[in-house]
């Protein structure tokens, strides 16, 4: 019999996934019918599909099983469990493929043909984060709106602070009895000179914990003493912020003032701002077309960029390098490999692949068409969550009925507003299900040669040349002992010398 392994992943219950529960069992079924024996499962559960390995314990431990692996194919649902972010799941795909193993995707009928497969899996990449973009916009399109009725909108409410949940289910915050009071002397003693360090020690020798339930640090001390939320205006949607989400398509910033819950007067506020903000920030690092594309053949990581000359001449990036520097640092390998070369054969790559594509786009046109076809059939099909619906349904009437007898109505009515909540977050993801499946078009030759031709337009566009490369490439390898790059996108693949 073949060997496989099953990665599954759900997000949470914000997405129209299926529980990881339900996407081993198809899986099982598929291996049973198709004479795959199971020699392993692998899994993450409430883990979105934009995060990599190193938040990810199941996919991290599949990926450590790879160099030794005793399996030849590994079964997923949908390709969109390795990842949504479309240049992550190409990346892992990559990975995979490279040890030897074969991906099969029980829900999607990939192409035979090797190019047309290629092809198609970027154009399923694109759509997978075009959906995660929309639900994304939908959810914050109506925290937004909670934002502007008052309530809160946010994960965790602030240390200091502790939510309240009326009988309508509306979330508000009220300045806890216990740790508001920490919060306000965390703030006198910053002003008085005590460092954010001296701080998170205090906090944590008295027993208190942030708000994921981790002991402080310098850095969670800093967050909470530039949180206007203490001083009573609540800041949603702050673009200004580093960590703001990329998936968020709002620049408006809500500014709500909530008098009720001020814990800090506006002198201390001021006093404590003015001596936070006295050090300088770090300007932004540059993006260059090549940086996080280009991996070392030898260790895998990717290679780094080493500017020439002194530094006050470097503006001008005259004989600029890429290198390993994990190599370098191992005393492996000190060579490099010059920018301007390595720019050109990358680039000469991609216009060669582009027009050979474009004076084929008929036939690739047909093949991408029909796994579209069949992707749009499978979108559509919401009997597991319909089904879902109707369970829920029926528990909200088992509820109501049992509080109707006078059994246990307190617990029975909170209970009721939860599954009440879940059922209109169900009746949206169907509703979004089906306006994504929607969404699934057919392509036509001149659309697929205006895609093409605006990838080789971005070559040219500083702005979005790094994107595109690493959301096409496949494999982008340079072995710096021979002076050899290995490329590929879309199933075409070269070996350039240097």
């Amino acid at each position: 019999m073949k060997l496989a392994a099953i990665y599954a992943r759900y997000s949470s219950e914000r997405q129209s996934d299926k529980s990881n529960e339900d996407q081993i069992a198809e899986a099982e079924v598929f291996c049973k019918q198709n004479n795959f024996n199971i020699v392993k499962v692998y899994q993450d559960k409430e883990i979105t599909g934009w995060s990599d390995e190193s938040k990810r314990p199941g996919l991290n431990e599949l990926l450590k099983d790879l160099p030794a692996h005793d399996f030849e194919y590994l079964i997923l649902w949908k390709l969109n469990r390795l990842a949504r972010d479309s240049l992550l799941q190409k990346q892992l795909k990559r990975r995979i493929r490279d040890s030897g193993v074969e991906i099969i995707s029980i829900s999607q009928q990939l192409p035979k043909d090797r190019r047309a497969r290629m092809l198609f899996e970027t154009f399923t990449e694109f759509q997978d984060e075009d959906y995660s973009w929309s639900l994304a916009e939908d959810s914050m399109r109506g925290m937004m709106a909670a934002v502007r009725r008052g309530e809160f909108a946010g994960k965790d409410a602030p240390f200091g602070y502790k939510a309240v949940y009326s009988k309508k289910g509306k979330r508000t915050l009220v300045i806890d009895e216990r740790t508001g009071p920490v919060a306000r002397e965390m703030f006198e003693r910053f002003s008085k000179g005590e460092t954010a360090a001296s701080i998170a020690r205090w906090l944590n020798r008295s027993g208190h914990r942030s708000t994921h339930n981790n002991p402080f640090t310098s850095d969670s001390v800093y967050r909470i003493l530039k949180n206007e939320f203490y001083k009573g205006v609540l800041v949603f949607n702050n673009s200004t912020l580093s960590k703001r989400g990329r998936m968020n398509p709002y620049y408006e910033v809500l500014r709500v003032d909530h008098s009720e819950l001020i814990l800090v007067c506006p002198e201390l506020w001021e006093a404590v701002q003015k001596k936070r903000t006295s050090s300088r920030g770090r300007r932004p690092r540059r993006t260059y077309f090549l940086s996080k594309a280009v991996v070392c053949s030898h260790c895998g990581r990717f290679l780094t960029r080493r500017a020439s000359g002194k530094k006050k001449d470097r503006k001008k990036q005259s004989g600029a390098s890429w290198y390993c520097q994990n190599c370098t640092s191992n005393g492996y390998s000190s060579k490099t490999v010059g920018e301007k070369k390595l720019e050109s054969a990358v680039k000469s790559f991609l216009r060669s692949v582009i027009e050979a594509f474009l004076q084929n786009a008929e036939d690739f046109t047909k093949k991408l068409n029909l796994a579209l076809e069949r992707k749009k059939i499978e979108a559509s099909n919401t009997s597991t969550l319909e089904q879902s619906l109707a369970s829920l349904d029926e528990r909200i009437d088992n509820i109501l009925s049992a509080i109707e007898q006078g059994q246990g109505i307190a617990t029975l009515t909170r209970r009721l507003s939860d599954l009440e909540q879940q059922k209109v977050k169900l009746a949206q993801k169907i509703k979004q299900t089906k306006a994504a499946a929607k969404t699934i078009m057919m392509f036509t030759p001149d659309e697929i040669r205006s895609s093409l031709e605006l990838y080789e337009k971005y070559l040219n566009d500083p702005e979005q040349q790094n994107k595109l490369l690493r959301s096409i490439l496949s494999k982008c390898e340079m072995d710096l002992q021979t002076k050899t790059l290995t490329i590929c996108a879309f199933g075409i693949c070269e070996k350039i010398s240097f």
